[in-house]
């Protein structure tokens, strides 16, 4: 164990949320500060699960994404959802645009042009706070096609 890490590790233990973050995204990437890092699911769930109780909308999104994608849990989209959007509601951009993705690829629920068109335009609300113009691009080219004026 790094002395960084061991640093992390007692600031998550305090409570410290974004030593909790960090020590979870650390956990499931497999890297701490750009150093190879032993991945373990298990753990950055721990982690991720303590920061989302504390409201940090970070954690509530990587938790969700680890469930969407079946890191160290069954893949459960239901639950993806669930955290996903209690995320949106604390004002995160990214859940948006994991929501209309999901909704608008029927990713293990039905496909739901609606929801998928009110995500996505949740992610354009952000327009201008956000860098990624892909993404932009992609909610616009989505409502270009399936809105209804």
């Amino acid at each position: 164990m790094t002395s960084r890490h061991e640093e992390l590790l007692a600031k998550a233990a305090r409570g410290l949320t974004p030593a909790q973050i960090e020590l979870g995204h650390s956990y499931l990437t497999g890297k701490l500060d750009g150093q190879p890092f032993p991945q373990d699911f298990v753990e950055a769930r721990r982690w991720f699960e303590s920061a989302h109780e504390r409201g940090a909308s970070t954690a509530t999104v990587l938790l969700g994404s680890m469930y969407e994608e079946g890191k160290g849990v069954a893949v459960n989209v239901p639950k993806a959802i669930e955290l996903y959007e209690i995320a949106a509601k604390r004002g995160a951009y990214l859940p948006c645009l994991y929501l209309a993705r999901i909704f608008a690829h029927g990713r293990d629920v039905p496909v739901s042009r609606e929801k998928a068109v009110a995500w996505y335009k949740k992610v354009l609300a952000n327009e201008g706070s956000v860098d990624d113009k892909s993404e932009m691009a992609e909610a616009r080219a989505y409502l270009e096609i399936h809105s209804v004026s």
